[in-house]
């Protein structure tokens, strides 16, 4: 008689964890050598106090792919880019069944444009990176951005990368100018200064926009009620037209894929103060997660607890009154 002996796999094996720079440089050298115990990284003997080594080590078997968007905003470099870029790229119009784009693409020159505007992207090469506007003339007059998000490609945008040119109109004329990855990296190396030099001749592959909307943001007269809680804050409006209350929507940076929610942690941290009369903040989600970044030792001030005016710092501390966060702010509604 022969026996056997089988393992039973699981249904649902754990994906591996996956670390970028930013993350690992937080991290002690004593934590660090804990991450490569824990995903069975061997480190020489002679290494395992030196941190940078360790930090690249785990990067080359457990980083996260480092993506090329240019979504910064450096306007001289953006001039540079498109004008450099103009007389150089080979358009070739895209195979209609190769790349499918929205018919009506909204873009506002105060607001960036992301994936939650769902404008789709489909074809069988389609990857992220950079993209090009271009318009009547195939001329670039935007950078934008190919990003994937819960296994769809969407196109968005940065408020700033659109070129002053083109004024808040309606244009039929416009499309989409799609690269290859490989120009992608190139043009990012450019724009943020590794001197790269700009790519001779890129194929560019067009798909016309059939309406295509640049517009300004309008100010609304609709009231905005804002529920400050001791946790977590809310807001909405109702909207008298349609009888309808519309709650607005945040997006939950902290876990491993942005969602939307409806609510928004009470929380406020200190990005920059190297400027006394411009402070910059961390608000909700952002906050939150930079102080975990951080293990909630980091040397920046957290202020918890706006609603009563309090914090949870070592000192008790007065938080900034709304005046002193945005000078340029009515005193009264």
């Amino acid at each position: 008689m022969q026996y056997t002996y089988s393992i039973k796999k699981s249904k649902t094996p754990t994906q591996p964890t996956i670390y970028t720079r930013e993350d690992l440089t937080t991290l002690t050298t004593l934590q660090l050598r804990d991450v490569c115990r824990r995903e069975k990284i061997v480190i020489g003997a002679a290494y395992k106090l030196d941190r940078p080594y360790l930090i690249d080590l785990i990067l080359k078997y457990r980083g996260a792919k480092q993506y090329t968007f240019i979504d910064t905003v450096n306007p001289e470099r953006f001039r540079q880019l498109l004008e450099k870029i103009a007389p150089n790229l080979d358009i070739t119009e895209a195979a209609s069944e190769s790349i499918h784009i929205p018919t009506e693409i909204s873009l506002y020159k105060g607001l960036d444009t992301t994936v939650y505007d769902n404008y789709t992207v489909e074809g069988t090469h389609i990857s992220e990176g950079n993209a090009f506007l271009l318009d009547d003339q195939y001329k670039p007059c935007g950078i934008l951005n190919i990003r994937k998000h819960e296994e769809k490609f969407y196109i968005t945008c940065h408020k700033a990368l659109i070129s002053d040119t083109v004024a808040p109109a309606l244009y039929r004329n416009y499309s989409i100018g799609f690269i290859t990855d490989m120009i992608s990296k190139q043009l990012h190396n450019y724009y943020y200064g590794t001197n790269q030099p700009i790519p001779t001749k890129p194929k560019c592959y067009i798909k016309n926009i059939i309406e295509l909307r640049i517009s300004d943001v309008q100010e609304s007269s609709t009231a905005l009620v804002i529920d400050f809680g001791t946790s977590n804050s809310s807001a909405g409006t109702y909207i008298e037209k349609v009888s309808e209350i519309t709650k607005v929507q945040f997006v939950n940076t902290i876990g491993d894929s942005q969602t939307l929610t409806e609510i928004l942690p009470t929380v406020v941290s200190i990005e920059n103060c190297k400027n006394p009369s411009q402070i910059k903040y961390r608000f909700g989600y952002d906050a939150v997660r930079t102080a975990r970044k951080n293990h909630f030792s980091g040397k920046a001030s957290i202020f918890h607890e706006i609603k009563n005016g309090l914090t949870t710092t070592k000192k008790q501390k007065r938080f900034p009154t709304m005046k002193e966060l945005w000078p340029q702010s009515p005193e009264k509604p």
